[in-house]
């Protein structure tokens, strides 16, 4: 049956130290304040008890008592917060193979009944009553044929512990006084703090590693082998020797000598006498490499055995580790304290018959043993005496007596296994298992930790400065305060109008539905290379505003025009409420949100508001205080905003003229939002271009010359008729009027400017050939060359200037795409 929260609340009053300790429980308030299946094993044990003849029972405040003849057999009482069957004989006889009674004869309210069995489950209520039988039984009594029910589970109506205190099923002890009553006080504090209690037990099951062991074992033959014929060699060495001390002369000694000629003390004809010759020593010797190779393996063999022999030895035990956590964070008047209780027992485990579990029996040890004694036995070894302190460095080098010997290659086989190996070769398996606490315990834990309060508390009082040991002081640390101004976004861009459309069916994808993907990423990609933005008009955003964000909205702007003078102006983006002409907040909605901005310091508000300091942007520094409203719970910190904002300014109360009513904004299509033009794109102001001042008009003289020019080169082919000046014509004989041709034309005449200039003014590419150019067109200075006025020309210019083309369009996503592939199939 599920637990309601009504028991719960009960079952954690019951259980509180706090409360045992103030408060005296009778047994039908404990019985009330119990869970139902404890009352339903009541009422089972007394009308178990209750169906035998001459038996009678009395409720007393302590528990149910039962008598027979005039003598107490039984009682039903709670011990240690739990129900339990009192009955009137010994423990002993009261026990069985599970459930063993327990032997409470030294309470005196127990002393008749002193066998007590406690009724936690129902196994152990079936196992009372069969005890309970055995006692009737004993004591002659006849079970009734019919007997009535007396008790039920309804006949403990759950209550509350205030109310049984008001009935009078629960008394105040009254008892605690002076530091009683400050163990209370603080026994309460306790209580009402965040306490955590965790109660665990972990099973250390130890184990050995076969696998290093095998190794080993596979390679002892081989070093065996190796111990028992060692390689020799002759070992020469060569020493001076007195001519007293030579005992054998070779040829390299006389060669020696004839090398040495100082060592000669005299030559008399052909007989020559030295005073020192060389004498060759040779001696049998082990001391070879793949000799000094064997001795450091054994070495380092003994090592790894013995180390990790140790270690099994000290850890081979499985251990039970038993753990209880208790720590509290409670207020003691004006102080934060923290209690912290950390008990942690370790114990070995045994079997039923007190022998410790471990791996010290297996076989597996007895190998582990067995190695650790030859390896003794090998360090103590003839050879390893022989060869003494004789060992080579890492790496091994791979001559050809280890390379082609087996033994060897089994030992250098080894040397790898032996320094690739990190492990302990212990094995561990931890099994935890976390238990839940007995309330009786939970209540001694509350206890402890406030009676270990009180005395630190004492202590502390107490100090005095003999109780210094040592003291320091450290420098002033002074936190880094960081500062982040966030400029509030444009109030108008195209993410506010973007709505969530509802999840469509998977449909195959078709050729119409892939161009419409890619019309819509062509439009999405020229709207971000044009950087088109959309302003949005405050009607639009109260009409595309959901119903909740219009509620807080009007909520707000009710209670700004609660107050005397206070005027509300609607601007473009949002309302604004003055004071005179003093801005007091500003009310606008973006992207489902209620922006409150109003003029408060933000720095002098606390942190429980969450307001941003949006004072660094110009256009809110009046209303430097920025809360964004989306909950109810930010409605309310709104409201007491403004209460701030009524205290600073002093505003009166009033009455509203009309509440804003939001059922004259209705939603609207966005696309008929955008024919009003309540949302429309927003236009880059243009900067003025600074008028370029116009030059002056220069005034040319006209100048006509007749005739070859100075200097001018004339070349063959290059000459043309010049008409005499009777002969020119009307027209060309007017002054202003006249056209002159160039008299010279020269092939290798220069243009008046580079092509590379002609290239730079027209923004066009030169695709022309060279063209050869009169050598008289160089008009840098023109009344030199026969041209009469150039302000007919200049004029012309300011009165015709020449159109500019258009900037040519920046094809589209789709257009670039499409001549993407198009160029792509080309190139194939």
């Amino acid at each position: 049956m599920a637990t309601t929260a009504f028991e719960m609340e009960n079952t954690r009053a019951l259980s509180d130290p706090t409360l045992r300790a103030r408060f005296s429980l009778s047994f039908s308030a404990q019985m009330m304040l119990s869970q139902e299946s404890v009352k339903e094993s009541c009422a089972a044990a007394a009308n178990a008890l209750l169906s035998f003849s001459g038996v009678r029972y009395r409720t007393a405040w302590t528990g149910i008592y039962f008598t027979a003849g005039g003598k107490r057999i039984a009682a039903l009482a709670f011990f240690e917060d739990s129900l339990c069957l009192l009955l009137a004989q010994s423990p002993e006889a009261a026990s069985g193979p599970r459930y063993k009674a327990q032997d409470v004869s030294q309470l005196r309210r127990f002393e008749k009944t002193p066998a007590l069995l406690p009724l936690k489950s129902e196994g152990a209520l079936k196992n009372a009553l069969k005890k309970w039988a055995d006692l009737a039984a004993t004591l002659d009594l006849r079970e009734k044929d019919a007997p009535a029910a007396v008790f039920a589970p309804e006949s403990f109506p759950g209550d509350s512990f205030e109310s049984l205190l008001r009935r009078g099923l629960i008394r105040p002890t009254g008892k605690y006084s002076g530091e009683e009553g400050a163990f209370v006080e603080v026994l309460s504090a306790l209580s009402a703090g965040e306490a955590t209690i965790k109660l665990s037990e972990k099973k250390m099951l130890r184990a050995l590693d076969e696998g290093w062991v095998e190794r080993i074992e596979q390679a002892l033959p081989a070093i065996d082998e190796l111990l028992r014929r060692p390689s020799h060699f002759i070992a020469e060495t060569e020493e001076i020797r007195p001519m007293e001390l030579t005992r054998k002369i070779t040829g390299r000694s006389v060669a020696h000598l004839c090398q040495h000629t100082d060592f000669i003390s005299s030559v008399d004809g052909d007989e020559v006498t030295p005073s020192k010759m060389l004498n060759i020593i040779r001696e049998d010797s082990i001391l070879t490499y793949e000799n000094k190779f064997l001795n450091t393996l054994l070495a380092n063999l003994y090592f790894f055995v013995s180390e990790r022999y140790r270690i099994a030895l000290e850890n081979g035990v499985d251990e039970r580790i038993s753990s209880v956590r208790f720590t509290d964070s409670f207020y003691h008047g004006q102080a934060k304290s923290l209690v912290t209780i950390n008990i942690q027992r370790s114990e070995k485990i045994t079997d039923a018959k007190g022998v410790q579990k471990s791996y010290f029996g297996s076989r597996l040890w007895k190998r582990v043993e067995q190695l650790n004694d030859i390896t003794r036995a090998y360090i103590e070894s003839d050879f390893v005496r022989e060869m003494g302190r004789n060992y080579v460095k890492p790496p091994i080098l791979r001559t050809n007596a280890i390379l082609k010997n087996k033994y060897f290659r089994q030992c250098l086989d080894l040397w790898t296994y032996l320094q690739s190996y990190e492990e302990s070769g212990c094995g561990l398996t931890v099994e935890e298992t976390i238990l839940q606490p007995d309330q009786k315990y939970v209540g001694g834990l509350f206890g402890a930790a406030a009676a270990q309060y009180l005395e630190f508390c004492r202590s502390s009082d107490e100090r005095t400065e003999e109780n210094i040991l040592t003291s320091a002081t450290s420098p002033t640390l002074n936190a880094r305060l960081t500062l982040t101004v966030e400029d509030e976004a444009d109030p108008v861009e195209a993410e506010d109008f973007t709505a969530v459309q509802p999840a469509a069916p998977r449909q195959p994808r078709d050729m119409a539905f892939a161009v419409q993907v890619a019309l819509k990423v062509a439009a999405f990609y020229d709207a971000r290379e044009s950087n088109l933005r959309l302003e949005k008009d405050m009607e639009a955003r109260l009409r595309l505003a959901d119903e909740a964000a219009k509620a807080r909205f009007a909520q707000l702007v009710d209670a700004l025009r609660s107050y005397e003078a206070v005027k509300m102006i609607p601007r473009r983006t949002n309302y604004a409420f003055y004071l005179g002409k003093t801005v007091l907040a500003r009310l606008t909605i973006k992207a489902g949100e209620v922006l409150l901005y109003i003029a408060l310091e933000p720095g002098k508000l606390p942190k429980a508001f969450k307001v941003t300091d949006v004072s660094a942007v110009k256009r809110y520094a009046a209303t430097p205080t920025l809360l964004r409203i989306k909950t109810d719970g930010q409605l309310v910190a709104a409201r007491k905003l403004i209460e701030r904002l009524e205290k600073k300014y002093e505003l009166k109360k009033t009455e509203p003229e009309q509440t804003f009513d939001t059922a004259q904004y209705e939603p609207l299509p966005f696309e008929e939002l955008l024919d009003r033009g309540l949302v429309r794109p927003a236009q880059k102001p243009e900067r003025a271009q600074p008028a370029q001042p116009t030059p002056a008009r220069e005034e040319i003289l006209p100048i006509v010359t007749y005739g070859e020019p100075e200097g001018e080169e004339m070349t063959p082919g290059g000459w043309e008729t010049i008409p005499a000046p009777e002969e020119l014509t009307d027209a060309q004989a007017t002054p202003e009027k006249q056209v002159h041709t160039a008299d010279y034309f020269s092939p290798a005449a220069t243009a008046p400017a580079s092509a590379a200039d002609r290239e730079t003014e027209s923004g066009e590419e030169h695709l022309l050939p060279t063209i050869q150019y009169p050598a008289a067109m160089d008009y840098s200075r023109p009344a030199q060359k026969g041209l009469d006025d150039v302000g007919g020309f200049l004029a012309d210019s300011r009165e015709n200037p020449e159109p500019v083309p258009p900037p040519a369009e920046k094809p589209g996503f789709l257009a670039r795409l499409l001549r993407r592939k198009k160029d792509n199939k080309d190139n194939e």
